[in-house]
């Protein structure tokens, strides 16, 4: 566009509107047109110069040829231009759409007005912030410029890039530029399973799988891959030229039985995204399921039994209980409670024999071998009830009556051999009667001594023999045993008539023997003895309370026994004495006899 002002100076300066001015290209003796000033007395000429006017410095003038009849004068004006060539980019990008680390590749086209190539043209490329990269054009006006995408000057998203061209001076070649898109964004990947996670067992030492790791389905080499089991971080393994990732994973304790996650976590980078598998997987194992018992399981008594369940690395199983069956019959259920071995005990009801037990393993449904079978045996155990006259002292080379029944969970047993020892060595056998009873008599030896009879009842196959063991002290002087037969308060006599039976502990009778008493504070002494029975007539004190008597027995075949019986006395007892009433005498009375026992007989139940 050229513009020319045309004005006057007197009287005052003043802009002239409605008069034809005249542009020429006085350089090229060219007419560019003419043009009539507006009201503000500027002329406006609207001029392309023509494609093949010779470039660079032109001199330009604007001519008013005057205008007599409003008294105008004729006036020009110069002015000095340079004719540049009209340049253009043709920018094209090899893609629009890529990834931190791929090359930018944009092909450059630099053409003047003519369309004509402009070689050894310098161009350049500016990102957003700042300029990348330069480069020269050839003889055919291209550059192929090329750049790494990467976040130092690109963003995530749409980026924009300008080439420039700067104007030269020497060519009078204008300046131009172009401007494209692309959009950078992180390249989407995946983790795959390329072999199956296995359902783990402990009687192995590890597990391996394999992993394949994909971007845009190739394959992504270098990748490290973290794998964490239950959110705990186990192990870091890098993709091989393949994208595939071994797992190792080896067990251990921390590896409860039961299921379990395992993931598997990329944590992407400047080009890739992000990306993690997640598999459930079981860890199941063999165990280690036994029982026994340290002592005979008995029918009719409380077995003991150890249980030991554990897996292949020693650990309890958790949750886990064992039901132990006979059969279609459960005998029991013990919980184990996070142990490994349990002691338990059950009531054993069943036959003489072998027997087949099941164990079986529940409430934990990741156990292999959840069950299996052991033999044990049932005992029926003899049992001997001894009954013996002697209370455990004997003359040397007296007959000793022992009376025997045997039984065991069943009931009376028959036809059991049944054997008397003294001091281990055997003096007496026989069988057991109709009932399971039997009366045995042994001969006492004839040495004085500690003996011990030993009764053993003998069992056949799953029976447990029976025994009973008596100590039998063999001596020429025995102690004797004094008991109370009876006693009463007879008034008219105003005393106490005490009635005793004196026996010595072989279990006969004491005739005669010398036996002194000593009552309230009185020494007596009473000779003679029927049949072991001894009366006694006993001063009645004259104040209640707790008395004693003091006694000693002694004689030929008597070893001395000393003792003492305490009566006590009661006013009412006092006064039955004398008379008031009668009645039977209401104190009690204690007697304790020392170094002897008062009971004759002994009842013996032993059960080994």
């Amino acid at each position: 566009m050229l513009h020319a002002s045309l004005s006057q100076n007197l009287p005052a300066p003043a802009s002239i509107a409605n008069q034809e001015i005249e542009f020429y290209d006085e350089t090229h003796n060219l007419f560019l047109g003419s043009s009539k000033t507006n009201s503000d007395g500027v002329a406006v000429l609207a001029w392309t110069p023509p494609p093949d006017i010779s470039l660079g410095p032109a001199l330009l003038n604007a001519t008013f040829r005057g205008n007599e009849s409003v008294f105008l004068a004729p006036s020009v004006q110069w002015i000095s231009v340079t004719i540049y060539a009209r340049t253009q980019i043709l920018l094209e990008l090899e893609r629009n759409k890529l990834a931190p680390g791929d090359w930018l590749m944009a092909r450059i086209h630099l053409l003047d007005d003519w369309d004509k190539p402009i070689g050894n043209a310098c161009v350049s490329v500016e990102g957003t912030d700042a300029p990348l990269l330069g480069g020269v054009t050839d003889s055919q006006g291209l550059a192929l410029l090329k750049m790494v995408c990467n976040t130092s000057w690109a963003q995530y998203g749409e980026n924009t890039i300008v080439v420039h061209y700067n104007r030269d001076d020497l060519l009078y070649f204008s300046d131009a530029h172009a401007v494209a898109t692309f959009v950078m964004s992180r390249i989407a990947t995946s983790i795959v399973l390329s072999s199956d996670v296995p359902l783990s067992n402990l009687g192995c030492n590890n597990i391996n799988f394999s992993l394949a790791i994909r971007a845009e389905g190739k394959a992504l080499a270098g990748a490290p891959v973290d794998v964490l089991i239950d959110g705990v971080h186990s192990l870091t393994e890098t993709s091989n030229s393949s994208g595939h990732i071994f797992i190792l994973i080896s067990l251990n304790r921390s590896l409860a039985l039961g299921s379990h996650s395992l993931r598997a976590v990329y944590v992407g980078s400047e080009r890739y995204e992000p990306c993690s598998l997640e598999v459930e997987f079981n860890m199941t194992s063999l165990v280690r399921l036994n029982i026994e018992s340290d002592t005979p399981l008995v029918i009719g008594e409380w077995g003991s039994l150890r249980i030991t369940l554990h897996d292949t690395l020693g650990r309890p199983v958790a949750n886990a209980s064992v039901a132990v069956r006979e059969g279609p019959n459960q005998l029991f259920v013990v919980p184990m409670n996070g142990r490994t071995t349990v002691d338990t005990w059950f009531l054993v009801d069943s036959t003489p024999g072998r027997h087949k037990l099941s164990l079986q393993i529940i409430g934990n449904p990741f156990i292999i071998n959840s069950s299996t079978t052991v033999d044990v045996i049932f005992w029926s155990r003899l049992l001997l009830d001894v009954e013996t006259g002697i209370n455990g002292y004997a003359f040397p080379l007296q007959k000793v009556l022992i009376a025997v029944r045997v039984s065991d969970w069943w009931g009376n047993r028959q036809g059991v051999l049944l054997q008397i020892y003294i001091n281990d060595s055997l003096e007496y056998e026989t069988t057991s009667g109709l009932d399971g009873a039997v009366a045995l008599q042994v001969r006492a030896p004839r040495e004085e001594g500690r003996y011990s009879f030993v009764v053993v009842a003998t069992g056949n196959e799953y029976e447990l023999e029976g025994h009973v063991a008596l100590t039998v002290h063999v001596r020429r002087k025995i102690p004797a045993s004094v008991e109370i037969e009876s006693y009463e308060v007879v008034p008219p006599l105003q005393h106490i008539e005490l009635r005793l039976r004196i026996w010595l502990l072989n279990g006969t009778p004491f005739n005669g023997p010398l036996f002194n008493y000593t009552w309230l504070d009185v020494q007596h002494t009473v000779v003679g003895a029927k049949n072991g029975c001894l009366a006694l007539y006993l001063k009645v004190p004259s104040l209640p309370g707790v008395y004693t008597l003091h006694y000693v027995v002694f004689g030929p075949c008597v070893l001395v026994s000393t003792g003492m019986l305490e009566l006590s006395l009661s006013v009412s007892d006092i006064a039955v004495s004398q008379g008031v009433g009668f009645g039977p005498l209401l104190g009690t009375i204690v007697m304790s006899v020392s170094l002897v026992a008062f009971a004759v007989a002994r009842r013996h139940t032993v059960v080994r």
